[in-house]
C-alpha cells in the first residue's frame, strides 16, 4: 500500500501534522499489517503538497516545541484518494513469502536444525496470533468494520501459516522433507 494512500486517507479524517499522522498509524498498528518505510511519511506529505493534493492550513507554535505545520487534503487530493483506493482493490500483485525460497531446497539442510528453527518460528507466530486477537478485541468498539478486516486478514493468514509450519515441523522431525508424496488434499472451500 502506498504511503500516499495512507496519508490521504488519514487526512480524509481531518487536518493533521505529520507527527499526528504517524501517531494514528502507530495507534492502529499499521506497521504490523502494511509495509511502511521509515522516513517515507514526511517525504510523502511533501510530495503530496508539491503536487497540490494536500495543502498547509496552519503553522502553529506548540509550547517549547518547534513550529508544527498542519495539513489538509485538497479537492484534487480527495479525487486522488478515491483513485488510489480503487487501484488498491484491483491490485493483484503476488505476495512472496521469504520462506518459499528456503522450502525449495530445505531437504538438503540439517533437518533437526531446521526443526529447531521451525519450533522458534511457530512459538513467535503463536504469540503474535494471541496479540493480534487481543488487538482485534480492543479495536472492535473504536474502528470501522472495514479497518477490522485488516487485522482479521492478518489473523487468518497467521492461522494458515501456523498450520503449514506445524506440518513442516512434523516432516522435519521425521526426516521426511526429501520424500515425495502428497501432503494433504487441497481444496479452495475446505
Amino acid at each position: 500500500m502506498s504511503m500516499k494512500l495512507i496519508v490521504l486517507g488519514i487526512l480524509m479524517e481531518g487536518q493533521k501534522h505529520p507527527y499526528d499522522m504517524q501517531q494514528i498509524m502507530v495507534k492502529r498498528n499499521m506497521s504490523r499489517y502494511i509495509k511502511l518505510q521509515k522516513g517515507s511519511l514526511y517525504y510523502a506529505v511533501e510530495q503530496l503538497t508539491k503536487n497540490g493534493l494536500t495543502e498547509v492550513v496552519d503553522v502553529v507554535k506548540d509550547g517549547s516545541h518547534p513550529y508544527k505545520t498542519i495539513y489538509r487534503i485538497t479537492e484534487a487530493g480527495v479525487e486522488e484518494f478515491h483513485k488510489l483506493l480503487l487501484e488498491q482493490f484491483l491490485n493483484h500483485d503476488k505476495v512472496y513469502n521469504p520462506l518459499h525460497a528456503g522450502l525449495a531446497f530445505v531437504y538438503h539442510g540439517n533437518q533437526s536444525r531446521i526443526a529447531e528453527m521451525l519450533e522458534n518460528r511457530i512459538e513467535k507466530l503463536e504469540s503474535n496470533l494471541v496479540l493480534m486477537q487481543k488487538e482485534y478485541a480492543n479495536m472492535v468498539p473504536f474502528v470501522p468494520r472495514s479497518a477490522l478486516y485488516i487485522i482479521v486478514s492478518a489473523i487468518e493468514h497467521g492461522k494458515t501459516e501456523l498450520k503449514l509450519l506445524c506440518n513442516l515441523l512434523d516432516d522435519a522431525r521425521n526426516n521426511r522433507l526429501g520424500e515425495s508424496g502428497q501432503l494433504f488434499t487441497l481444496g479452495i472451500h475446505e
